[in-house]
């Protein structure tokens, strides 16, 4: 009985005392994760990050031609917080696994809906939500560590996925763009209001180059509600890009007369009524 007490002791001593070690070894493959504000949707990416440690990588740890968990341990994840297009093609919100398979001229992406996966050779392609092909691009840097980024474009994003020099990327479309256009749209329906900002709104359209006219009409409706330098400043910038230089002139002097009816204190009051001044010296310089 004493034996056995001593024995259950020492193992006892031993795995308390090796637990400490243990934790201190890092892992192989740390986890890396990306959360992004993508327009009007959150997307994420949570995935475990191989190195490649002098190893052959494509057509070596990674057989081509066959499904990848496109990461370490168990599969990469992408979560989108509301409905995207995926490679053009429509994916539900909620939370997925990327595989992929590897090609020497083109990979198969595919997003599933199985995000316990830990191995690509379990996959079951009756739940998979998109699939599509990417042609790979050889890259000038070296990337030691499989690397997961996303880049905004305007309301959407690029998702590129990059290891030693080999990266790929597909598109991620969400319905910002649609979403805003037409609650933009339904400003010009609802009661007037200075609870509605119409010069941020005419901000957006002009950031992007949409529809500049229906901008103007906005600010027309900013100028009854938000009335203040920003909406004159950005209906001069409207003007002025339309090639309406006389147009945009105006604005700088009705905006003159707003500030010098509406003082601010001394200081910020000489250096609006400056940077105005600046702007009128500027379009009256184009004029000649």
């Amino acid at each position: 009985m004493k034996t056995l007490q001593y024995t259950g002791l020492c193992c006892l001593l031993f795995l308390l005392l090796s637990e400490p070690l243990i934790a201190q070894i890092p892992s192989f493959s740390p986890l890396g994760t990306i959360q992004q504000v993508v327009g009007n949707t959150t997307i994420e990416v949570e995935y475990e990050r191989p190195l490649t440690r002098g190893r052959a990588i494509y057509g070596g740890l990674v057989p081509w031609d066959k499904v990848w968990r496109t990461g370490a341990g168990y599969c990469t994840k992408l979560r989108f917080s509301k409905p995207v297009m995926v490679g053009k093609q429509p994916v539900p919100a909620g939370r997925y696994a990327l595989l992929t398979i590897p090609g020497k001229d083109e990979w198969m992406v595919i997003l599933n809906k199985d995000t316990t996966l830990y191995s690509g050779h379990k996959h079951d392609r009756e739940k998979d939500v998109a699939r599509f092909r990417v042609r790979p691009t050889t890259t000038s840097r070296h990337y030691e560590a499989l690397t997961f980024d996303l880049d905004l474009e305007g309301e959407n994003a690029r998702l590129y996925i990059s290891w030693t020099d080999t990266q790929l990327s597909f598109p991620i479309t969400t319905s910002t763009e649609a979403e805003t256009m037409a609650y933009i749209d339904g400003l010009f329906t609802r009661p007037l209001s200075d609870t509605l900002n119409y010069t941020f709104a005419a901000e957006y359209l002009f950031f992007g180059r949409k529809d500049l006219q229906k901008a103007l009409k906005l600010t027309e409706l900013g100028l009854q509600t938000d009335k203040g330098g920003w909406v004159y400043r950005l209906r001069m910038e409207i003007f002025e890009y339309l090639g309406h230089k006389d147009k945009a002139l105006e604005e700088v002097r009705e905006a003159v007369k707003f500030r010098k009816a509406n003082p601010l204190d001394a200081e910020n009051q000489a250096w609006d009524l400056r940077e105005w001044g600046n702007h009128e010296r500027r379009l009256l310089g184009g004029l000649e």
